[in-house]
């Protein structure tokens, strides 16, 4: 099982937000590329570009990670094909 449906699993009853990233501390965004889905990731940064922006500034090292998402993980345009990478 992967960390993120272990976590999903172990937290079912608990309703979390994009705003919970903010709450991240440094030494946890160093874990992101291990830790996170990468195509829902990267949906993510793109819809809200100033966590991408916060996640550097918190934690400068996590550029390269992210930057090489992005170009690893092209554009979802379509909506409905975007819904079904993120479920």
């Amino acid at each position: 099982m992967s960390y993120a449906k272990n976590l999903k699993a172990t937290f079912q009853d608990i309703a979390l937000n994009v705003e919970d990233l903010f709450l991240l501390e440094s030494f946890q965004i160093n874990n992101l590329p291990e830790r996170v889905p990468k195509p829902e990731f990267a949906a993510l940064l793109r819809a809200h570009p100033v966590l991408h922006r916060y996640f550097i500034s918190v934690h400068p090292p996590i550029s390269t990670f992210i930057s090489g998402l992005l170009k690893e993980k092209k554009a979802v345009s379509d909506f409905i094909k975007l819904r079904e990478i993120i479920k």
